[in-house]
């Protein structure tokens, strides 16, 4: 295998150099971050290079023009993988907002603010990418900053335990990924989607396609790959959790919609149907109905993250094959879903104290005590239910449209019946903020300036996306 012919040799043109700026100035400030934190006053600087570095790279995606191919076609800079970047810079954004209240509250060291960063420079990698082996490098950059960023609440016995947890899990996902990426470019001579996707049938090109689905179905936590979940999420310290929701979902099924749709339009379409329809339906009914029995609020969110990654694999399955224009309705759903997450955990940050697993009688009766919070965790929770008037709503009713277009109506009626479970267990979370009398020993809730601006901007977009979506979905479905 010459290397040359994975990654072809392409002269460096000012083109390629404007496309690579965006990571040039992630990887750059995140190391200037990196090496800030440990200085005095470094959790202050670090955090303001982190943004600063999120900001400028969010400025040099805008400016990109057009349809771009970098480094041989390895990356493909377009309008479409620009508007995925820029929400993930935002993720990022609220995220490093979120750890500024919470950096002496949990023992975070400052620099998780540079572990943000690269993890965000993996995750726009990601979405950029066609190419096996690029995808899986960028795989390793954003899942080594999160195995840090999981095991760096330092308070908590629980944080490491996740950590590694997390690590040698994750590391065996990747290895499968990579292993069946080898054996695609052996079966098929390629390691770029389109052309795997026209390459001839063959049983070992079916059986590689299954290890790559296998080794992505982990990194979106399906069934039966879920088990991580609960424990990393608890082991996590409320911002890291929130950022794990929001962001490392968005990146894992952009690629995951990517390779399935590779899969779907191809000689092995048959077997990528089955595993995502079997993993849609245990991942939806598993998810709800585990979440019906927690009594801990971070462990009943991972488990209700997981209900959504089912949801979200019924329109992988139809956006595959061919149901709206680029696979608009998941690409809106994880936007609206991230508003939600971040939202909820910036509301929880500020409302519950600092332990491996927030129990639920810990916000009970905050939700009359402290108004603006308790408004704001109920919207979020709404809109995770999919409950009308708010965007979360709308991701639902376009996901399961597209499911009923092209012909997936079990998958979509169960979805429906599952969405009314969940219902149970988020208004249980919101008779406990409002109905139940607060603890006296309970702490004193403390709102912190940046999780006040992130819990104002989720509640806005949520809102106004719930009643006015015209616009971002006729926007997702140009790209």
């Amino acid at each position: 295998m010459n290397l040359t012919e994975i990654f072809p040799y392409v002269p460096f043109s000012d083109t390629g150099f404007q496309g690579l700026l965006p990571f040039m100035a992630l990887g750059i400030g995140g190391t200037l971050a990196l090496i800030l934190a440990p200085m005095k006053n470094g959790a202050f600087l670090s955090r303001l290079f982190a943004l600063i570095t999120l900001i400028v790279s969010a400025i040099c995606i805008i400016q990109l023009d057009g349809t771009k191919e970098i480094i041989g076609g390895v990356l493909i800079m377009s309008t479409k993988t620009s508007a995925l970047m820029l929400a993930l810079h935002m993720v990022g954004i609220f995220a490093i907002f979120l750890l500024s209240g919470e950096e002496k509250k949990e023992a975070l060291l400052p620099e998780s603010n540079a572990l943000i960063v690269y993890s965000i420079c993996g995750m726009s990698l990601l979405v950029s990418s066609h190419h096996l082996l690029f995808q899986f490098i960028a795989i390793e950059i954003m899942s080594l900053a999160i195995y840090v960023l999981v095991a760096m609440r330092r308070t908590h016995r629980t944080s490491a335990e996740a950590g590694m947890k997390y690590f040698v899990l994750g590391g065996l996902a990747s290895a499968t990924f990579l292993y069946g990426s080898a054996l695609l470019y052996g079966s098929t001579g390629f390691f770029t989607l389109p052309e795997i996707a026209s390459a001839p049938a063959s049983f070992l090109k079916t059986a590689s396609f299954c290890l790559v689905l296998g080794g992505l179905l982990f990194k979106v936590g399906a069934v039966p790959f879920h088990a991580w979940v609960p424990d990393v999420y608890e082991g996590a310290s409320l911002p890291v959790t929130g950022f794990m929701a929001a962001a490392v979902k968005f990146a894992a099924f952009c690629v995951l919609a990517n390779v399935a749709a590779a899969g779907l339009n191809a000689s092995t379409s048959e077997a990528v149907t089955w595993i995502l329809t079997i993993a849609a339906a245990l991942t939806m009914a598993w998810g709800n109905f585990a979440s019906l029995t927690q009594r801990g609020l971070k462990r009943l969110l991972a488990y209700s993250s997981i209900a959504h990654t089912g949801y979200l694999l019924v329109g992988v399955i139809a956006a595959g094959e061919g149901a709206l224009s680029a696979g608009a309705p998941v690409s809106l759903y994880l936007l609206f879903y991230a508003f939600a997450t971040l939202g909820a955990f910036a509301c929880l940050q500020a409302l519950a104290p600092a332990s491996e697993d927030v129990p639920m009688d810990a916000i009970a009766g905050r939700g009359l005590t402290h108004p603006f919070l308790g408004l704001g965790l109920t919207v979020f929770l709404f809109g995770m239910a999919g409950i009308p008037m708010t965007a979360g709503f709308i991701g639902k009713y376009l996901v399961f449209g597209a499911g009923v277009h092209t012909g997936h109506v079990p998958l979509v009626i169960l979805g429906v019946l599952t969405s009314v479970a969940a219902m149970y267990y988020y208004l249980r979370i919101v008779v406990t903020l409002y109905m139940k009398p607060v603890e006296a020993t309970a702490p004193k809730p403390v709102l912190h300036w940046g999780a006040a601006v992130v819990t104002v901007l989720c509640l806005m977009t949520t809102l106004y996306y719930g009643v006015a979506p015209a616009r971002i979905i006729a926007y997702f479905e140009t790209l």
